[in-house]
């Protein structure tokens, strides 16, 4: 499996990276650090899954993961330090599949990213 990450933190990029590197069959093939770069990413690489900051520069993750299941079919999961019911629904309602808080879903993430591996 294929993913991409986009977030404005090289710190949390890093960290994702190293987390997902210890899921087998699975690759980080792509990381950006806004959103424009992110759809640009998404669209040359074609990841099996994006996972993107919520509150990214020139465009957020909301933008990006619109774009993104309006385009292919992905999975999309935002990450974000500010998780709340408005975010959360504000994510769904762009398409998001799932929503993680980056101060303590990192191993829930994890979770997720490995069983959907097992299933494509």
């Amino acid at each position: 499996m294929n993913i991409l990450i986009a977030d404005d933190s090289s710190l949390i990029r890093s960290r994702l990276i190293k987390l997902i590197s210890t899921v087998p069959n699975v690759s980080v093939v792509a990381e950006a650090e806004d959103g424009e770069e992110a759809v640009q990413l998404i669209q040359s690489h074609r990841p099996d899954l994006a996972i993107l900051d919520l509150r990214m520069p020139k465009l957020n993750g909301l933008e990006v993961t619109a774009h993104a299941k309006r385009n292919m079919d992905l999975k999309v999961f935002i990450v974000t330090n500010f998780y709340d019911s408005h975010s959360v629904s504000s994510a769904k309602s762009a398409g998001a599949d799932y929503v993680f808080d980056k101060s303590s879903d990192m191993d829930v993430l994890l979770k997720f990213i490995t069983l959907y591996a097992e299933l494509i």
